[in-house]
């Protein structure tokens, strides 16, 4: 699933249901032979219910559209090299969307 980059589309991408900490998971990517750091999320949402239709099958443009904007936690690439995640406070939400008015792509939001 991909959700808008401030400054380039589809670059941050992750999306997890169910009991996996964020740490594990930032673990399991970087062990991934395949997955370049170009290809590592920018922003990690861990869910414990993923909106889904009748027959199971999971909501990606409810996904897209709540994207950051969602109680759940949302995880967030911090630094430079290997992928460490922090969880977004409120303010690191504001920034985020401050980014794509800088980028000119706030009509995006």
């Amino acid at each position: 699933m991909a959700i808008i980059d401030p400054n380039r589309d589809g670059r941050c991408r992750g999306g997890r249901s169910g009991g996996l900490r964020c740490r594990g998971f930032t673990e399991f990517l970087c062990a991934q032979p395949d997955l370049g750091s170009k290809g590592m999320p920018r922003l990690l949402r861990v869910s414990a219910d993923l909106p889904v239709t009748g027959s199971n099958k999971v909501l990606k443009r409810a996904l897209r559209e709540q994207a950051w904007r969602t109680d759940e936690p949302v995880f967030r690439w911090v630094g430079c090299g290997r992928a460490q995640y922090r969880r977004m406070t409120e303010a690191d939400r504001r920034e985020w969307e401050s980014e794509f008015a800088a980028h000119g792509r706030a009509r995006l939001l």
